[in-house]
């Protein structure tokens, strides 16, 4: 009998397993670099230098009829010091409640002693005349455990898929088939993540935080409450909050277009601070082509940033051509504040062997406003893979900045670790991949 039942229970075991599964998975990468400018240097280590390190769990349902369901929880992670998620797209928690501040001014006299009170707005305390200022308090972040991703998916062989919920912008996923230089730091990745934040855009012309731009905060913090869309949450405009539609494959051609929730409150006006996204993408054999474009509204409705890319990769025996090119046009309060740039990026990568791969590129951020404002890149990039899973990587840099660029070589080096106004840069970067 016992025999009966433990068999009964592997098969419905094995019947649920056919039908779902769950799986973790994850990518560490953590890498050093050196970075020596015309006056100065610095020595630091980060996990999106090579490529992000994040985690995360996937599961699929077999719903029958060639229905799937799905859904992804994706995190960011800091190696150096443990964390996950991130501050930087989290929401911030405030409290409405006010505070009282008792400001000590000149003696108060025996009337006003009897009275309790000095006059409007201030009270006695300790016999002196003291005014009473109200202030409403503000406090923490809640960070994004699942930053990067936190979405249900329903995909049928011949319909497509939907998605809805925290995902990928369509521009960025097609803008990563195209890393010139094989990592994240160096070229293209670097350059497009540049352009496309709204916070760091300003660093190439020596202009403003677009974010601080009728809302226009496509890499800020949202916050807790009012009329803000999570559509427009996402670092770079990498990931927003709504839904998303893709095409089966038909011919090698796929279309994909994504848009986050359209109003989120009654108080907001139309389609304020939000993201829409667009792709087509075409893979046979060799030959991997796309084009796609992002467009950003402000607090008004007003449409305010657009990024339209094109790119193109071809594998020939040993060898890998790739070229890319991305347009950032700023529209309404943002064009009078902002400036217009392009990046092309140029890449041949060769591989020397099964395990040894070779990558050159060499990408330029120009102001398309002003021609004196430009940044250029060139790298080499060697990558040897350990195992199938694990991969130790070494590159080098040079980048130089005109005019009031100031930009510098490695991925998500922001603010201080950004060499001065127009400065070359040289770094040296190695460090270690594992995939699970």
């Amino acid at each position: 009998m016992k025999k009966s039942l433990v068999a009964l229970a592997a098969l419905a075991a094995t019947t649920a397993f056919a039908q779902s599964s769950v799986t973790l998975y994850g990518n560490l990468d953590q890498s050093v670099f050196r970075s020596k400018a015309d006056s100065g240097w610095l020595m630091s280590s980060n996990s999106n230098g090579g490529s992000t390190s994040l985690w995360g769990i996937t599961g699929t349902e077999d719903l029958g009829g060639g229905l799937k369901a799905s859904f992804d929880l994706k995190s960011e992670l800091t190696l150096l010091n443990g964390s996950t998620g991130s501050a930087s797209t989290g929401f911030a928690l405030s409290t409405n409640s006010a505070s009282t501040t008792l400001t000590a001014g000149a003696d108060a006299s025996a009337a006003q002693i009897a009275a309790g009170n000095c006059g409007a707005g201030t009270i006695v305390s300790g016999a002196k005349c003291t005014t009473i200022a109200n202030t409403t308090t503000t406090s923490g972040t809640n960070a994004n455990v699942f930053n990067r991703g936190a979405n249900i998916t329903l995909a049928k062989a011949g319909l497509g898929e939907v998605k809805i919920g925290r995902q990928n912008d369509a521009w960025w996923e097609t803008s990563t088939k195209f890393n010139n230089t094989g990592l994240n730091s160096f070229g293209w990745a670097n350059a497009t993540a540049m352009a496309s934040g709204t916070s760091s855009l300003g660093l190439l012309y020596g202009g403003t935080n677009l974010t601080s731009i009728g809302g226009l905060g496509a890499n800020s913090a949202a916050p807790s409450t009012g009329a803000t869309n999570t559509g427009s949450v996402g670092t770079g405009g990498a990931f927003f909050g709504g839904l998303s539609y893709a095409t089966p494959v038909f011919n090698g051609f796929q279309f994909k277009m994504a848009k986050g929730a359209p109003k989120a409150a009654y108080t907001q006006t139309g389609d304020a601070n939000n993201i829409s996204s667009y792709s087509l993408n075409y893979s046979n054999g060799p030959l991997t082509a796309s084009w796609a474009q992002q467009n950003r509204t402000d607090a008004n409705a007003v449409a305010a940033f657009k990024q339209t890319m094109v790119g193109i990769k071809y594998v020939m025996g040993q060898y890998t051509l790739t070229y890319g090119n991305n347009a950032t046009r700023l529209a309404g309060t943002a064009a009078a504040e902002g400036h217009n740039a392009d990046v092309n990026a140029y890449g041949v990568g060769y591989a020397l062997s099964p395990a040894w791969n070779l990558d050159v590129g060499y990408t330029v951020l120009k102001d398309k406003d002003n021609s004196a404002n430009k940044w250029t890149q060139t790298a080499v990039v060697g990558k040897y893979a350990l195992s199938k899973r694990t991969t130790w990587y070494v590159g080098a840099g040079r980048s130089a900045n005109a005019g009031s660029s100031r930009f510098g070589g490695v991925y998500a080096g922001n603010g201080n670790s950004q060499p001065p106004v127009g400065t070359s840069e040289t770094t040296i970067i190695t460090g270690i991949k594992h995939a699970f």
